[in-house]
């Protein structure tokens, strides 16, 4: 399996809603960032509060945030089944993992 080429983690979120104003805008937009714990400034993605609701996009900013345990997670239990050979397991694993890193 190729290497994840995405920023380890573990990663988190904003816990409270962000608010910004970006330059020569003249809304204020609400947001909750994502970024590893040990570099706050390193934002990996940030989620509009506003579509489709405030509550779904919050959860969105949570599952982006557990998205590198959650990978290592599924590699693990990726490694487990083949060694068992569970083979329709880990190919449904692995094409799961596959939309996280892709194969250059």
């Amino acid at each position: 399996m190729n290497e994840p080429k995405f920023t380890p983690g573990p990663w988190e979120f904003d816990v409270e809603l962000r608010w910004v104003k970006q330059p020569g805008e003249q809304e204020v937009h609400g947001a909750w960032n994502v970024y590893p714990v040990d570099d706050c400034d390193h934002i990996i993605a940030t989620v509009n509060h506003v579509y489709p609701d405030r509550n779904t996009c919050r959860c969105n900013a949570r599952m982006l945030a557990a998205a590198p345990d959650l990978y290592a997670a599924l590699a693990e239990i990726v490694d487990t089944l083949d060694a068992n050979d569970f083979a329709h397991w880990v190919a449904t694993a692995r094409a799961a993992l596959a939309k996280a890193v892709p194969h250059d």
